[in-house]
């Protein structure tokens, strides 16, 4: 088997998540801000709950089902819950949440970017899949461009742009669709077992699990811990010419 593309997934694969309570204490704060600007007041722990339990709702229905929300339906909907149906204020709110993120200051992971020039340099296909929820793929590209690997992918797939999001195994077949090539011939890489290894093979590629904290390999798919073993876990696949 000859691998043409390699995608990798991005948050806990290429990114850590950062100082996830700076960012939401900066969203909360900037949120509280903006709604006293439209004459509505809230304490800081009203503003909290509201967007803890909508984002943690939204976050469960994509991992579970694939559905994609956008930012600003996201925000409608803590609106909402906080009595607020303001679509100008939705509309201001939507900055200060799809931004949140940078705050939090994801950094590479160890050898990331080792990883992604070793695959450049194979002359594969180099992609990246990622879902996203208050983070869309626009501003996903900017601090990614930030972090110094932007260029280094020929093609983006965010769950954003596509409508739907993994573990749904049309993210991967439209991979294959985008690349024309067959998905056999594709092999994605990331840390979450369902979204990023049962979803793909679904689909008809292969994957490698990014599994950092060893947890107990299985059999379905090989695994790395460190993204410094990524050129030999694809040089095996193609070895071993797994058919699809």
């Amino acid at each position: 088997m000859n691998v043409h593309v390699v995608s990798f997934d991005l948050w806990g694969t290429l990114i850590t998540h950062g100082d996830r309570r700076a960012e939401a204490a900066w969203r909360v704060a900037e949120f509280s801000r903006v709604l006293a600007e439209f004459g509505h007041r809230f304490t800081p722990d009203e503003v909290l709950r509201v967007v803890t339990e909508v984002r943690e709702q939204t976050s469960t229905d994509q991992r579970r089902d694939g559905v994609q929300i956008s930012a600003r339906d996201q925000i409608a909907i803590m609106a909402a819950r906080l009595g607020v149906s303001d679509p100008a204020l939705i509309d201001v709110l939507v900055v200060p949440h799809t931004h949140a993120v940078l705050r939090a200051c994801p950094a590479l992971m160890p050898h990331a970017t080792e990883a992604l020039t070793a695959v450049r340099a194979s002359r594969r296909t180099l992609v990246l899949t990622s879902n996203t929820l208050a983070t869309p793929g626009k501003v996903t590209r900017q601090l990614l461009d930030h972090l110094g690997i932007g260029s280094m992918f020929e093609r983006f797939f965010f769950s954003s742009d596509l409508g739907f999001t993994k573990p749904r195994p049309e993210v991967f077949t439209a991979i294959a669709e985008a690349a024309a090539v067959a998905p056999e011939r594709i092999v994605h890489i990331g840390n979450e077992w369902r979204s990023d290894v049962a979803a793909p093979m679904a689909a008809g590629c292969h994957a490698v699990w990014f599994n950092p904290y060893r947890e107990p390999e299985r059999a379905e798919a090989p695994s790395i811990a460190r993204l410094a073993e990524v050129e030999d876990a694809l040089a095996a696949l193609e070895v071993q010419g797994v058919p699809a």
